[in-house]
């Protein structure tokens, strides 16, 4: 009967240990001396093939603790040079992601995480993330210009006579990012006919406007008269030639 008792003892302080140890076994999150940080980097979307990586700032990086499926346990902005630092982290797992347009689809409908997948195996680990890219508009975290003007000759009904000439105020000019199939922005000259263009990332992109067809053999009154150009730096300024239109 004693032996049976101390049997029913030795059970109970064995599951009694394993609650503690269970209980106290710490998971990923906060309370810990880990960090995880890096920098977030973007991509022209519409510009794939071209080099157009740089720093993404005031962007949006979110930190999921554990396994977990649902919404970010904490999330901050990436400073002006892309950076972020997620600190005073336990051991585990984690997920790491931002928001890119989905390069699935020719045109930007969507948005979708990009996710990466972090263990944290030392309690004063200090983990890099390496190679966080997105994808975002062309005229999204960029820093250069377009600047041009447009200019107008002025022709009689059968296109026949010059009647004058002038820089256009107050007409649309178009730009078209990379291999869109639409213009991506537009804007009015001003009174001498400049026209601005500002925020770009680095990308192919191509200036246009509307013009009346001089030649005759395009089919149509109507024509587009355009610039092609390349940005190459993130702060570059493009002046590019007048652009001229027949009115």
């Amino acid at each position: 009967m004693i032996n049976i008792k101390i049997r029913r003892i030795h059970l109970f302080v064995k599951i009694l240990f394993l609650l503690l140890v269970f209980s106290c076994k710490k998971e990923a999150g906060q309370g810990g001396r880990a960090i995880i940080k890096g920098k977030l980097f973007a991509d022209n979307f519409y510009s794939k093939s071209f080099n157009s990586r740089s720093a993404l700032a005031d962007e949006r990086v979110y930190l999921v603790y554990g396994n977990q499926k649902s919404c970010s346990d904490v999330d901050l902005r990436t400073g002006y040079d892309g950076s972020f630092e997620f600190d005073f982290l336990r051991k585990g797992k984690y997920k790491l992601y931002a928001y890119s347009l989905d390069t699935g689809f020719k045109t930007p409908c969507s948005v979708i995480p990009v996710v990466k997948e972090i263990e944290i195996k030392k309690t004063d680990e200090e983990f890099i993330v390496s190679d966080f890219v997105v994808y975002k508009d062309a005229n999204q975290g960029g820093g250069a210009t377009i600047k041009g003007k447009l200019f107008a000759k002025d022709y009689n009904s059968e296109l026949t006579e010059l009647n004058s000439s002038y820089y256009l105020p107050d007409e649309y000019v178009y730009l078209v990012f990379g291999n869109s199939e639409g213009y991506g922005m537009r804007t009015r000259t001003d009174e001498e006919g400049y026209y601005f263009f500002s925020g770009l990332r680095e990308g192919t992109y191509r200036v246009y406007s509307f013009s009346k067809d001089l030649s005759k053999k395009s089919g149509s009154e109507i024509v587009s008269v355009y610039n092609d150009l390349i940005i190459s730096e993130y702060n570059q300024e493009v002046v590019l030639p007048d652009l001229i239109v027949i009115k």
